[in-house]
């Protein structure tokens, strides 16, 4: 850090994280959000259910919280609530994932379809009432950013509950653009896709203003153009 001439982050989390790590280099701390697609979307909710259709994806890995996920489903039925899962994605916690949803006597009510392409995700979130991100922070420090999924879900204007960590508060703000809850915890996990499933068009109003902050924040022509102009002033000032 303190050789570059300048160090990019995404989030404004990353940038304190940073300058707490390396405070001499803290002048050098730039935080651009990355870019997303644009042309998505507003998606129609789904035609109406007596089965609230909830939706995960991404990597099976420990910092994605998919265990917590698993845990808060067998709460919500557990309860009497009627619930669907889809979790799709793969990787090395799937065994353990799949144990755990049979110890939940959860298998009629989890599907996993496996690493889905990234043209297929708009017709999984297409059907989702709700689309859920329980990340969590690894001891070893290792943690999501702010997950693509979140940003396309909130394009799409499906609603979002997801765990409050790293940059994600940034996006998803409690009450105003999705539910915010605390990582680990699956009762308030289950407690949040329950208040989400019960008032689909509050649900969406806050997805809509989801989308907005997106829009404003994550438009990939002005921060990638930041980004460029970083670059170019950097190789600029290395010039013999």
């Amino acid at each position: 850090m303190a050789a570059a001439a300048f160090i990019r982050t995404i989030s404004a989390a990353n940038v304190a994280h940073l300058k707490a790590v390396a405070p001499t280099a803290a002048g050098k701390i730039i935080h651009i959000p990355y870019g997303v697609p644009l042309k998505a979307r507003p998606l129609p909710p789904p035609p109406p259910s007596d089965t609230g259709r909830i939706l995960a994806m991404g990597r099976f890995v420990e910092t994605k919280g998919f265990p917590y996920l698993i845990e808060a489903l067998g709460l919500l039925t557990h309860r009497g609530r009627r619930v669907h899962l889809t979790l799709a994605g793969d990787g090395r916690q799937r065994r353990c994932l799949k144990r755990l949803i049979r110890g939940c006597n959860l298998e009629d009510r989890v599907h996993l379809p496996g690493f889905v392409r990234h043209r297929e995700v708009p017709r999984l979130l297409a059907r989702a009432d709700v689309f859920v991100m329980p990340s969590v922070v690894r001891k070893n420090g290792d943690r999501d950013g702010i997950p693509n999924v979140i940003l396309e879900a909130l394009l799409h204007e499906v609603p979002v509950v997801a765990t409050a960590v790293n940059g994600i508060p940034e996006v998803i703000r409690a009450g105003e653009t999705g539910w915010l809850v605390p990582q680990r915890n699956p009762q308030a996990l289950a407690a949040a896709l329950d208040q989400a499933l019960q008032d689909p068009a509050a649900a969406r109003r806050l997805a809509r203003r989801g989308r907005e902050v997106v829009l404003n924040r994550f438009d990939s022509r002005k921060n990638y153009g930041r980004l460029k102009d970083c670059l170019e002033a950097a190789a600029l000032s290395f010039r013999p």
